[in-house]
């Protein structure tokens, strides 16, 4: 199999609380990938948060050359014994300060083994997999409410909220229980590590089509976009996204498409866009921005949607020689992107960006077709 390339991009975004409690480690030299999301009062969260990436950074370097050494069963429980040691840590701290010694913290870590994924998680911080066309989910929830589902007889005297976590890192009233699987990998896989400021409130069919956008743009690119889609979908939580792509390229660069034009003209360089609906009657729908497009309640509008709180022609999409480009048509209810109501007379298009119009949502997406 040929050596697979990670190239990688980390957000880690305080959203619209005043203290960041999540955390991101990167160590591309070690194969280690993690995001923690702290929970505490005052400053717990963040410290538990810290003290897992820490650990984890610390051990790691400790530990290389037997890592390096492992299989992929003997890594998956040094990687285990780091997690415990980082709990152990958290405990202690615990113990001498009183004020934080609630805190906890989840734990989503993958370790590039070879062709190996490795993958380790506590609590609800998420992995997923975009292996094209399809996002597969690699973890599942410490929850109360995946509790119940897997215990359906047990009866408890006070029901929490079914988010609230049965596993963390500093939990004292249950068993550690970190969870561990892997997969081989593949050319071209795209892996998304998060905390549930981005998963509890975008939509799968969204993170996929906007992890679809790593076939034309740079994860660099993308990270960002799956943020800025965290916000507009009204997180109210911390967003951390660390984004991975495995790739047998040596530069962090896109695959780009070739098509050959009809009559022997010359192959030339374009971008091409379309939009893909996340909510109301349309959702699933993919329209492609051919020259232009507008938006608006009348019928003969490429693009009609009639709700009320749109305009007879409401706005226009275009293609330029350098992208797309979204025009207000001077409507009564205005035109958002990433929930900012566009003030300007022509606002650029981002891949990734989130087009409110009315009630009804849709995400922008874009390639770029090289010469």
């Amino acid at each position: 199999m040929t050596q697979l390339n990670f190239f990688h991009a980390a957000q880690c975004d305080a959203g619209r609380r005043q203290a960041n409690d999540d955390c991101v480690h990167v160590d591309p030299a070690r194969g280690i990938y993690l995001v923690c999301d702290g929970a505490g009062a005052k400053l717990g969260g963040r410290t538990a948060a810290e003290t897992v990436c820490r650990t984890v950074a610390e051990q790691s370097a400790a530990r290389e050359q037997q890592l390096a050494l492992a299989t992929p069963d003997q890594a998956q429980a040094i990687i285990n014994e780091m997690l415990l040691a980082a709990h152990e840590r958290i405990l202690e701290i615990q113990q001498r300060e009183v004020n934080i010694s609630s805190m906890t913290t989840t734990a989503a870590l993958l370790k590039k083994h070879g062709d190996y994924a490795l993958i380790s998680h506590i609590g609800d911080s998420r992995i997923y997999l975009y292996r094209a066309p399809e996002l597969r989910l690699l973890t599942r929830d410490h929850n109360f409410e995946n509790y119940m589902r897997d215990n359906p007889n047990f009866r408890p005297k006070t029901k929490p909220p079914g988010k609230t976590l049965v596993r963390a890192l500093g939990l004292k009233s249950q068993q550690v229980g970190i969870e561990q699987n892997g997969f081989k990998l593949r050319n071209d896989d795209v892996i998304l590590i998060c905390s549930d400021g981005v998963s509890d409130s975008v939509p799968d069919w969204t993170l996929r089509e906007i992890l679809a956008g790593t076939k034309s743009s740079t994860v660099d690119d993308v990270t960002p976009a799956l943020v800025r889609a965290a916000l507009a979908h009204g997180s109210m939580d911390n967003v951390s996204a660390l984004l991975i792509q495995a790739t047998d390229r040596d530069e962090n660069r896109p695959r780009t498409a070739v098509f050959d034009l009809p009559g022997g003209r010359d192959r030339v360089g374009v971008v091409l866009g379309w939009l893909a609906f996340v909510d109301g009657p349309k959702r699933g729908d993919v329209v492609p921005i051919e020259a232009t497009l507008v938006i608006g309640a009348e019928p003969t509008c490429r693009i009609c949607i009639d709700d009320g709180y749109v305009s007879r022609r409401h706005t226009e999409v275009f293609r330029t020689e350098h992208g797309h480009v979204l025009r207000d048509l001077g409507s009564t209810n205005g035109t958002f992107i990433n929930n900012i109501r566009v003030t300007s007379t022509e606002s650029a298009l981002v891949d990734g960006d989130v087009i409110r119009i009315g009630k009804t949502e849709m995400v922008f997406k874009s390639v770029h077709v090289d010469s």
